[in-house]
């Protein structure tokens, strides 16, 4: 799968995300992190149905893809997410692909408060 299959259907799943993707003038590291920022705000304010919609789409995309967009969907959408002790629910939710990819980033799994540390 590429890049144009994976925009395609993230516009189809969240369409309220197609004018910001768009405005990213085809930088796909910038319309991941569209993506993430939107997950990420679904991640603050509990939205499990759309973290888990959003996780199951980045997931299958990641093993379908060719390496590049694998390497973007890594460095892109999953070491930055964020989680903290009170979305232990939403690391959980996260595939164990991506929980990987997490982990190894990071060194640890999901669950400080910030970002890097």
């Amino acid at each position: 799968m590429d890049r144009s299959a994976f925009l395609k259907e993230l516009k189809a799943t969240f369409p309220n995300l197609r004018e910001a993707v768009n405005a990213q003038q085809g930088l796909l590291c910038f319309e991941l992190g569209e993506l993430r920022e939107f997950t990420q705000q679904a991640i603050s304010h509990g939205e499990r149905e759309t973290v888990a919609q959003a996780f199951a789409l980045v997931t299958r995309f990641y093993t379908q893809a060719k390496p590049k967009l694998q390497n973007m969907i890594d460095v892109c959408f999953v070491e930055d997410l964020e989680f903290d002790k009170r979305q232990r629910w939403a690391w959980e939710l996260l595939p164990d692909v991506l929980q990987s990819l997490y982990t190894a980033f990071h060194g640890k799994a999901g669950s400080s408060s910030s970002r890097h540390g």
